[in-house]
């Protein structure tokens, strides 16, 4: 499937279904909003919060996300599911963002590049609950070889909503980001289904 076709199954799916995607993806900006709290408290309690919540929230709103796009119709509330694999999803994006940091040294294009490597470790261990963070990594960069650069275009293709959404005072996110992780997970679904 090429990134017109995943982008346009995203606004069917969406038609008429707005509003569960927006209120699941507002919670990542409720967990950033007391995140930015505890900045203003402590840089302490900031990095709690980061590290302890935003990890579960971001497997949450993805497994939200597989299930809206396979018809499951979830519930805004699903997000919260996340937590019930809280050790599994802090190593996780620990070991992406320490690999992917790893790789920047070099040079900045290949962070990026890995980067995109890194991208369905999610999306794996929500489909595989038994796989454990670093072989979810390992399948991840299996999976997106060959398709980095898709889903790079895919992610840049959005470049123009974002402009126009910024000039919203932030208000067009609301739309956008349900958008976005929708397309990504039909990305997700794509290849999933070309390596069967």
């Amino acid at each position: 499937m090429n990134n017109l076709e995943i982008r346009a199954l995203a606004r069917k799916q969406l038609k008429g279904n707005w509003l569960n995607p927006i209120l699941a993806s507002l919670s990542a900006l409720g967990v950033a909003i007391v995140a930015l709290i505890g900045l203003a408290i402590t840089p302490l309690a900031y990095i709690a919060i980061l590290i302890g919540c935003m990890p579960p929230i971001a497997f949450g709103i993805i497994m939200f996300y597989l299930n809206f796009v396979r018809g499951n119709n979830p519930a805004p509330t699903d997000v919260t599911k996340g937590f019930e694999s809280w050790g599994k999803s802090i190593i996780a994006l620990l070991l992406v963002g320490l690999y992917t940091a790893l790789w920047s040294m070099l040079f900045y294009i290949p962070g990026i590049v890995k980067s995109f490597s890194y991208s369905m470790t999610l999306y794996i261990l929500n489909d595989n609950p038994d796989m454990t963070a670093s072989e979810a990594i390992f399948q991840s960069q299996k999976m997106m070889f060959g398709h980095k650069s898709q889903l790079f275009w895919l992610s840049l293709s959005f470049i123009g909503w974002y402009i126009l959404a910024s000039f919203t005072l932030g208000i067009g996110f609301i739309w956008l980001i349900p958008y976005m992780g929708i397309s990504v997970t039909n990305f997700y679904e794509s290849l999933k289904q070309e390596q069967v």
